[in-house]
């Protein structure tokens, strides 16, 4: 995909918001994790039929084999949906369930086992530079960003795995330690390190640029 450019890359890593900043939020209950799992499906354009209020039954479907081409393609309409003033809020179930491609889709097409730490580095680095009061380093937009989740962390560790297993489905092989990984981790300890690098990152070539209500093409699963 044409947007795996740096800036890109970081804004999918560093740009997860919500609402307020705070202490780690807790895990997610059981509606949001319903909501993160709608969003997902919908993504798929897998949500006509599916019973919201059956969470086993979502993540059954989920977990299905999915083409690299699939999970790049949900995590692009889910990023673009983020970039809309009706979700200015940041939603983290939404939040979640475009990490989660992002994952999903990296692991399938790398197989880079490394992977399965990314999510927690970023989040423990969340959690250290918002206690330093250095959380702008992390911002890639003018939007402010979200505290830690471990709802959001939990999804992505689960697109690791999935796309792992993607992988070696396809590929027919194990996956193993790569470098792919370590490239991303590189990128955030700049970003972090340096504010003038972190500027760099949310200034040129940014995913995120604000276009406006009428570019998410994924529907908004309800779990009222």
């Amino acid at each position: 995909m044409k947007c795996r450019s740096f800036a890109i890359g970081l804004s999918v890593i560093l740009a997860l918001c919500a609402p307020t900043l705070g202490v780690a939020a807790d895990k997610f209950t059981g509606e949001e994790n319903r909501k993160t799992a709608g969003w997902i499906l919908s993504a798929l354009d897998k949500l006509d039929g599916q019973d919201l209020a059956d969470l086993a039954a979502m993540k059954k479907v989920i977990e299905k084999n999915l083409s690299v081409e699939q999970s790049d393609s949900a995590f692009a309409k889910l990023q673009a949906c983020r970039t809309v003033d009706k979700y200015r809020s940041n939603p983290l179930p939404l939040v979640a369930a475009e990490h989660y491609f992002f994952m999903r889709y990296e692991a399938s097409k790398t197989g880079d086992l490394k992977f399965r730490g990314l999510p927690k580095k970023y989040h423990d680095m969340k959690v250290k530079l918002i206690a330093e009061g250095k959380e702008e380093r992390l911002q890639t937009t003018d939007w402010p960003i979200a505290p830690p989740s471990q709802g959001t962390l939990d999804w992505a560790n689960l697109g690791v795995e999935q796309g792992l297993a993607d992988y070696e489905r396809r590929e027919k092989k194990k996956p193993a330690n790569g470098t792919t990984a370590d490239g991303y981790e590189k990128d955030m300890n700049r970003a972090a390190e340096s504010a003038f690098f972190a500027w760099i990152g949310r200034t040129f070539g940014t995913a995120y640029a604000r276009l406006g209500d009428d570019r998410c093409g994924v529907l908004e699963p309800s779990v009222d």
